[in-house]
């Protein structure tokens, strides 16, 4: 319906962080309330680096300012869909986004840092689960990063976030840990801002649009 341009790319920071407090499992009705859960120790690191009520992203390195153009083209963008983003993924009955506005949906997609988890290993299935207090618990974090941020910088912020102070001085291991950079394009010169809207109006009929992806392409730094 009109032409449309790709004007970000988020970058990445994964790694896999494990807590290790035992050799070997031990019998729950033995151990437990003497011996800490890993379970319980890698869920006050996560509270460190993420808020659990909000989704939020506590580590400062991984926020940028998002820049004025950027913002503008998300309000803009938002005008031209006739439902929010959010309505296109397939939500179970009643469930709802994180965020209802439609321009902070963009703005969240695209410049906003967020963490996904990916994998778990150390916690059997439901059908296999004993009474045992397990030895070590793992999880692989997917960060995804706003354009403009470092992710060297935002790595060691994690890095410092999850292996300092640790909990009854559980052995923390970070591994598997690997940044790619975003992608963010230069401000539109008002040549170019000209060319696009003549382009897609004889073109569709009507104005150009610009859009983030939420995605990583590490090439394109």
């Amino acid at each position: 319906n009109r032409l449309w341009v790709t004007t970000s790319l988020r970058g990445l920071v994964s790694a896999t962080v494990r807590v290790d407090v035992l050799t070997e499992g031990v019998h729950s009705g033995e151990a437990s309330g003497i011996v800490p859960s890993s379970f319980r120790i890698l869920r006050a690191l996560l509270d460190r680096i993420e808020d659990s009520d909000t989704g939020r992203v506590l580590i400062d390195a991984m926020h940028v300012e998002i820049p004025g153009d950027r913002r503008r083209e998300a309000e803009q963008t938002s005008l031209e869909f006739p439902e929010p983003l959010s309505s296109h993924y397939p939500f179970v009955d009643e469930a709802r986004p994180a965020v209802d506005d439609p321009v902070e949906q963009i703005l969240s997609h695209t410049w906003r840092p967020t963490l996904s988890y990916v994998g778990a290993d150390g916690l059997p299935s439901v059908a296999r689960g004993g009474n045992v207090l397990r030895p070590y618990t793992a999880l692989s974090l997917s960060f995804r990063l706003p354009p403009t941020c470092d992710p060297d910088r935002a790595l060691s912020a994690l890095r410092q976030a999850l292996e300092t102070d640790v909990p009854y001085r559980a052995r923390v291991t970070l591994s598997n840990a690997h940044g790619a950079p975003g992608w963010n394009a230069p401000t539109f010169e008002p040549w170019l801002v000209d060319a696009l809207e003549r382009a897609s109006t004889a073109a569709f009929g009507a104005s150009w649009r610009a859009f983030g992806e939420g995605g990583t392409i590490p090439f394109m730094e």
